[in-house]
Formats: structure tokens, sequence, C-alpha cells
């Protein structure tokens, strides 16, 4: 996901979450994106995770999680069969925020 995805007209901006705390501060994001893929068999729509981040303050409250579920079950109504996030190997907190059933984990040299 590129910085000028909300340019693209397949843009939806339904899948850009936010989240603010009761003081109305920037809490935490998460921007999603729908893709159309073809191959051998067929036409299908992937979900991706594009951008997920949460302030330092509010880390560790189940927020990152909670935008993370929030956003592939958006991208699931929207017609998404599979979902996937990237993220640096060193992203060790994006790890602790996957979902613990339901998913599938790939690695460098892991799959």
């Amino acid at each position: 996901m590129g910085l000028d995805y909300h340019q693209s007209p397949a843009y939806e901006p339904g899948l850009d979450l936010i989240v603010v705390d009761a003081a109305g501060m920037f809490a935490a994001f998460c921007l999603c994106e729908l893709t159309e893929v073809a191959n051998s068999g067929g036409e299908y729509t992937v979900g991706e995770i594009g951008v997920i981040g949460t302030r330092p303050t509010h880390q560790r409250r189940g927020v990152g999680r909670a935008l993370l579920l929030t956003g592939m079950h958006r991208l699931k109504e929207r017609g998404a069969t599979s979902v996937f996030l990237e993220t640096e190997q060193a992203e060790t907190p994006a790890y602790a925020c996957s979902p613990p059933s339901g998913s599938a984990e790939s690695r460098p040299g892991n799959g």
C-alpha cells in the first residue's frame, strides 16, 4: 500500500479506521484495502491490512487487536476471501497483535 492509495478508484473510506480516546486524542489507526485477483482458479477478492499503528501511550490495551479484527471483519463484509498483513521481521508487536486462531503465519524461510 503506497501513500497515494486513497487516490485509487477502488479506495473505500469506510475501510480507514481511526480511534480517538475519551479526551479526543488520536490513539490508533488501521488502513485497509481490497484487491481483485485473478489466477487459474478464477477471480476473487483479497483484503489487506496496509498499515496499522497505535500511539505508545495507548499500547498494550487491546486497541491494536480490536482495530485488526474490525478491519478483517469489514474486509470480509465487502467480499474478501482472505486477508493479509505484512510486517518487517523486527516488528514483533505486530505478531503479538495477530489473532490466535483462524490465521496462518508466514515468515521468511518458514512458508
